[in-house]
Formats: structure tokens, sequence, C-alpha cells
């Protein structure tokens, strides 16, 4: 998994640079901010009720908070500046939901484990993911933090994140009183952790035996995503099958740790896991290693190839028995566990050492990214 979200964001194209949105797009968001909030929020209702909860307690947990987020929202912008254009002229880097969503992700993971919820997090990011998302998608349509075809000058995703959380702090908005009451609200109006019944060895066995197959079955059927961004995909395709002894030496190592994951025959359950959680956990470590190298402008196009192809692979590869299915699952460790046994398995096995990455770098240039080259030499794991 590391490795091919490793190669997602190497295939990325560099950040590109588009308008500067007009003042008069974005005023009237700040303006009406709190309708718009509600207006979005009844508009994705359904992410909410078909995880069976009661939209209209979910809708009131929100407009308790609408005011604390107004100030919020006031405080943060005085923070930031100017981030609009007074007239049309100016460029700034085209930003990515998909990496503020994972670095807000990312400082909700930590305030949820220090809070000893950690258990929770399966249902909560699988509302988060797709209502939160859908709220978000419809704030932006009406101008709130940019569109399609203009942005705002805003610092880095973390530094965005840490400036509201600083606001919610300073507003009331973010003490340990109210993310008791909202996450006790969250929960309460959701349903309970989900049990499913563990796979049975028989079901899952047939992955394990021919996963280089299944691999290069599923990239050979998600290559549109390659090739969309001027990939040669046989050329990426080789850089992918010289790497899977390694990948498959690295599952036999995680196999091992893990212990017995499913069951001899039927009958035991486990907690319902969500792909989510696992690869947000993934692009955390990966993050931190493109940090290390002083690569961390790559991640504004992160999630643009990673979140499409590598989805669309471990989706496939979900699709036969691998990790479960939708009606049963594995029992496995923490997301974080899974993330840190692949890491140390693949640096055991040969497959996540600086010389593998860099050449891996050098292959997905030969592949058709040229502008990778002088990243290349400086990839690093430590």
């Amino acid at each position: 998994m590391l490795l091919l979200l490793f190669s997602s964001i190497l295939l990325s194209a560099s950040s590109q640079m588009i308008a500067q949105c007009p003042c008069s797009i974005v005023e009237p968001c700040y303006t009406n901010g709190a309708d718009y909030i509600t207006q979005c929020a009844d508009r994705c209702q359904n992410h909410f009720t078909s995880l069976g909860l009661s939209y209209p307690t979910a809708r009131q947990c929100i407009l308790n908070q609408l005011p604390a987020m107004t100030d919020t929202v006031e405080c943060a912008r005085q923070n930031f500046g100017e981030v609009c254009a007074a007239r049309p002229g100016p460029l700034v880097p085209k930003r990515y939901g998909e990496t503020m969503q994972l670095a807000a992700f990312r400082e909700l993971n930590e305030m949820i484990f220090r809070s000893g919820l950690a258990g929770e997090m399966g249902v909560l990011s699988k509302v988060t993911k797709k209502a939160l998302g859908c709220v978000t998608k419809c704030m932006k349509q009406r101008g709130c933090a940019g569109s399609k075809t203009c942005g705002l000058a805003l610092p880095s995703d973390n530094q965005v994140v840490k400036t509201f959380k600083s606001c919610a702090q300073a507003r009331g908005l973010l003490t340990t009183q109210t993310v008791k009451l909202l996450l006790f609200c969250s929960l309460f109006v959701s349903v309970s952790s989900q049990l499913i019944p563990q796979c049975t060895c028989n079901e899952v066995g047939p992955c394990y035996e021919n996963i280089a197959d299944i691999l290069t079955q599923c990239a050979d059927r998600c290559q549109n995503h390659f090739t969309s961004i001027g990939v040669s995909y046989p050329v990426a395709r080789q850089c992918i099958l010289d790497k899977l002894p390694g990948f498959s030496s690295t599952l036999d190592c995680a196999k091992s740790n893990f212990g017995q994951v499913c069951a001899a025959q039927p009958g035991p359950t486990v907690p319902k896991r969500y792909a989510e959680t696992l690869q947000l956990a993934a692009f955390r470590e990966l993050s931190g290693m493109l940090n290390q190298s002083g690569l961390s402008g790559t991640g504004a196009a992160l999630t643009k190839v990673a979140r499409k192809a590598v989805g669309c692979i471990a989706k496939c590869v979900r699709t036969r028995g691998c990790s479960g299915t939708k009606s049963c699952g594995l029992a496995l460790p923490s997301d974080t566990q899974i993330v840190q046994t692949f890491k140390s398995c693949a640096t055991s096995t040969g497959l996540l050492t600086t010389p593998a990455l860099q050449s891996m770098c050098g292959c997905l240039v030969s592949a058709g990214l040229p502008q990778l080259a002088d990243a290349c030499p400086s990839l690093r794991v430590n």
C-alpha cells in the first residue's frame, strides 16, 4: 500500500497556478456563512440518514454551534489577511480539497485518540468522508474557498487547520466541553460500531496465493488514472511488475506478524473496518516521509492521483476477497499498526529502502514524468 501510494504521488503533476478569486465572489459566502452551512447540510442529509442517523437531531447539533462557527471563521479571516483579489490579475497555486481534508482528518484523529474514542473512528470516518465531503463541495459551489476556476491566497493546509483550531479554541467552539458534547452528539445519533462475520480462510486464501496476478490485473483495470496525466502505462506497469517479488515477500512478513486474521470456520464476528481510515494512516506516514525528504510541496497534488488510482486499485483488490468484503472482515490491528507493520516488513525485505524508492522514482521519470528527475535523489527512508 505504501509503495502504491508513493508511486501515485510521484505520478502527479506539479502545482498549477490559477486566477485568484475576486473578493466580490467570496464575500457573500462570509456574509451568509451560517445559512450556507445549514442549506448545504440539508442538501447532504442523505449521507447522514444512510448510516441510520437521525438527521433532525444531527442538524440541531450543527445549529447549536453556528454562532461560535461564525466567530471562528471571522477570527481565521483576520489571521489569513487578504485571501481574495481586489481586482482580476493575480495568480495563486491551485489547491485540492482532499489535501485540506487530509490535514483536518489527521488533527481530528489525534483529538479522538486523546479522547479515548479511537474505536469509534470507523463510523466517524465514514460519516466524515461522505457527509463532510458533500457539504464542502456544496460550500465551494457557493464561492467559499474558491471555485474550479479561481482560488484563494491561503497558507499551507496544516497552517489553515492550525489557525482554525486556534481560533475555535479562542472563540469557545473547540473546548474540552464542546468537543465532548459534539462527539457525544455525533456518536449518539449514529449507529453503534457494526460487527460483521469474520471472513473464513477459504474466502481470503485465494487472494494471498494469487496476489501478484491480482495486483497487475487491478492496475490494468485502473490504468486510465495513470494515462490521464500523461504517463505511459506500459512503462509504469513494468515499474510495478519489477517490485512484485518484494511486495509478495512484504505481504508474507505482514501476514506472519498479524497472526490468524481469518476464521477457520464460520461463526466469529469482527468490527467492520473502513478502507478510508487505513488510507488516512498510510497518507500520514507517507506525508512524513516526503517532509523528511524536503518534498512536502509534492503534497499539493497528492490525492488527485492517489485517491483515484490507489482507491481504484484497492477497491478492485477488495472485490477479489483481499482484506475482506462488504459482508465479512478480518481480525486486524489498528490502521496505524497495519501501516507500521507493512513499513517495517517492506524495509526488511528491501522494498522500502532509499535506493528502492529512488529507483522507482527514476522508473516513473522514464514513464513520462521528467519533472520528477530532480526530486528522485532527495528521496530518503529513515
